[in-house]
């Protein structure tokens, strides 16, 4: 199933392959739904219904062709990568960041000619000066758009998992914000009242939900 899930102003926008709308969920029908039908400007409508509407409950749009959705979706932003990392520690613990009043995962923007899995490596060192660093994992891509000099811009943060086997040589950089990290057990994350972006907890809740739950007797 081919899907991208944006974040707009902390709500999620939707894109989707019309025939894959019978696997949704009882949340995602509860969501305003739209079928695109090849004009990029009828996009804005709801872009800006979703950036002047703070913690909105969500869109839906279908195509035929969720490919070019994607790409006339992207025609309307400037686009950047970014790689980050869900660092584990060797018990297993999560470290999160805290980050101009929210906690957010270490991550940053793709420099010209490295992979995204050596940003990932370089910005989670840089943020937290963990250096034994080691992916296991490619996870999911992440999607948010916000204003950079008033520019829209879509970011695409691909995901790593990572473990470390030093997590106390902790060095926070300062100049970037980042005030303070712990390392949390992810079991217990999703049921935390902590401030957190939606995209960020989205990553998480799905570690949890793949990795953490052991399949069931008989199921």
């Amino acid at each position: 199933m081919q899907r991208y899930k944006i974040y707009i102003n902390e709500s999620p926008l939707i894109l989707t392959q019309t025939s894959d709308l019978g696997d949704e969920t009882a949340f995602e029908r509860s969501l305003i739904h739209a079928k695109y039908r090849g004009k990029p400007k009828m996009l804005f409508n709801y872009i800006e219904l979703l950036e002047k509407n703070k913690h909105h409950e969500g869109i839906i749009i279908q195509a035929d062709d969720v490919n070019q959705l994607w790409k006339d979706f992207k025609s309307l932003y400037f686009y950047i990568k970014a790689g980050g990392g869900l660092v584990l520690n060797p018990f297993g613990k999560v470290l999160l960041i805290f980050r101009r009043g929210v906690w957010d995962l270490p991550k940053g923007k793709q420099d010209p000619g490295e992979t995204l899995a050596q940003t990932a490596v370089r910005e989670v060192h840089e943020e937290t000066g963990l250096s034994d660093l080691t992916i296991t994992e490619r996870l999911d891509n992440g999607y948010h758009c916000y204003l950079m000099s008033k520019q829209r811009t879509l970011k695409r943060t691909r995901w790593y998992l990572m473990e470390t086997k030093t997590p106390d040589q902790l060095v926070l950089q300062k100049e970037e914000g980042i005030q303070d990290a712990a390392w949390f057990d992810p079991r217990e994350i999703p049921t935390l009242q902590m401030p957190m972006y939606n995209n960020i907890r989205d990553v998480l809740v799905r570690y949890h939900a793949e990795k953490l739950i052991p399949p069931q007797p008989g199921k």
